[in-house]
């Protein structure tokens, strides 16, 4: 039996690794019938249905290929994006794939093959052993997605979204079937300016500032160019699904609140003016005006200060997974909610643009 199989694949201004990876996913499994591969264009730039247009007439007449575009986001929400893709999929079985992975030769038959063998699993990667380049390859029945609710949208940084949607699905009662075969394991290699560039923090945050304190304790304040800031006292942490070590905060949520520019620093306004708060510059330091404190350095290093925007994304997307023991879902609208417009080929291989 052949359980039809949406491919889901989100990409903002990644268009140069589609052009890697898609011509060889959709032709090392184009043995498999009764399968969609879906592009959700999450507001590149720049789209790309004129080049899908020319490399994949045919695909996109017989909705083999569908390529999908919203023009909402202003960054890229891996959960979001990730959720848009999937509730608009028409497969029994819905496999989430990275722009940037290759899926392999005859992996959507192995998907089928796991499926009909055992109707009660999930299939994923050892986020312990793997590359986190693949860590985003979940395949799973449509129904279970549903009855999640999708990927946890409250996680908007980068990181952990999947392995919350693992840990979740292992509560719904599915074993988790690890992809191993090393065929089916194979993605781009770039840096952090790709994996982040888009996403909030990277567009947002315009200043990190650390204050140490002790070997075990740290404040961190991060200025937005939004006029907002992010507070918050961190310990040194642990690695987390071989990932990178990255350090855990204090309390269960950080301090957020307005920052305002004053004459002698700046002050961070949480929103009871009790809580305004005046931090003196020092240089091009900061520090607080009451008591012998140590400074606010700030961060100056353009490549360290990128690698704590990563840091930083993650650290918020564990702490909210980690928060919610109970790995509930609470997407407070539908997931993946959204104006999205499906890009098509007529017989006669004219475009048609429909709003679905």
């Amino acid at each position: 039996m052949n359980h039809r199989i949406s491919v889901c694949i989100t990409c903002m201004n990644r268009q140069h690794h589609l052009e890697k990876t898609l011509p060889e996913n959709i032709r090392m499994n184009s043995d498999y019938p009764d399968a969609e591969f879906i592009i959700l264009d999450y507001h590149s730039a720049a789209p790309f249905f004129n080049w899908l247009k020319e490399e994949y007439p045919q695909e996109l007449k017989t909705g083999r290929l569908r390529y999908l575009r919203t023009e909402m986001p202003d960054y890229f929400h891996h959960s979001h994006a990730k959720n848009m893709a999937a509730v608009h999929a028409s497969g029994e079985i819905i496999c989430c794939v990275d722009a940037d992975n290759f899926i392999g030769p005859g992996f959507l038959a192995y998907v089928n093959d796991a499926f009909c063998q055992d109707a009660a699993i999930f299939l994923t990667v050892d986020h312990n052993s793997t590359s986190q380049d693949l860590h985003g390859r979940i395949c799973m029945w449509r129904h279970d997605f549903a009855a999640l609710q999708g990927y946890d949208e409250r996680m908007n940084g980068y990181g952990y979204e999947d392995i919350d949607l693992v840990k979740r699905l292992e509560k719904l009662g599915r074993k988790p079937l690890f992809i191993n075969n090393e065929k089916y394991l194979h993605a781009l290699n770039h840096g952090i300016e790709e994996r982040i560039g888009n996403t909030r923090h990277a567009r947002c945050i315009e200043t990190f500032y650390i204050r140490y304190i002790d070997p075990a304790l740290s404040e961190l304040l991060i200025i937005n160019n939004d006029g907002t800031y992010e507070k918050g006292l961190v310990k040194p942490g642990g690695e987390h699904n071989n990932l990178f070590t990255f350090p855990q905060p204090v309390t269960a949520t950080l301090e957020h609140g307005a920052v305002r520019i004053a004459e002698n620093g700046v002050l961070l306004d949480a929103g009871d003016s009790e809580n305004t708060l005046l931090l003196e510059t020092t240089g091009i330091n900061l520090r607080y005006t009451t008591g012998k404190t140590p400074v606010f350095y700030k961060i100056t290093d353009e490549a360290y200060a990128r690698k704590l925007v990563l840091i930083y994304s993650c650290m918020v997307n564990y702490q909210q997974m980690t928060n919610d023991e109970n790995y509930t879902t609470t997407n407070a609208m539908l997931p993946g909610s959204g104006a999205v417009v499906a890009y098509r080929l007529d017989a006669n291989g004219l475009t048609e643009n429909v709003n679905i």
